[in-house]
């Protein structure tokens, strides 16, 4: 990730401090087909240098339908100093383990 080599680049001249925004706080249902087409677009970063890993949604179950119970679960991690591990772990599951 590439905000993890400014990091270590900078150390303590910088700080990263992640926020939370319920891009879609109510559920809502897109199917998997249109889903699967917006999920390549996830190529052109996985594409970039230090760009993460992604892949085309590839599993036949439907996308995730609203943002608030994975924005409650990283809170909780985050009150247990886990907010890092759980974050990485949940982007890895959401854009490449999927």
């Amino acid at each position: 990730m590439r905000l993890a080599a400014i990091a270590k680049e900078f150390g303590d001249q910088v700080a990263i401090e992640w926020k939370s925004f319920l891009l879609r706080p109510e559920p809502r249902q897109v199917s998997l087909e249109r889903f699967r087409r917006y999920t390549e677009s996830w190529q052109r970063p996985a594409e970039q240098p230090g760009g993460g890993r992604f892949r085309v949604w590839s599993t036949d179950e439907g996308p995730p339908s609203h943002s608030v119970p994975p924005n409650v679960a990283v809170k909780a991690a985050g009150r247990l100093g886990r907010l890092e591990d759980y974050h990485l772990a949940l982007m890895d599951a959401y854009f490449y383990a999927n």
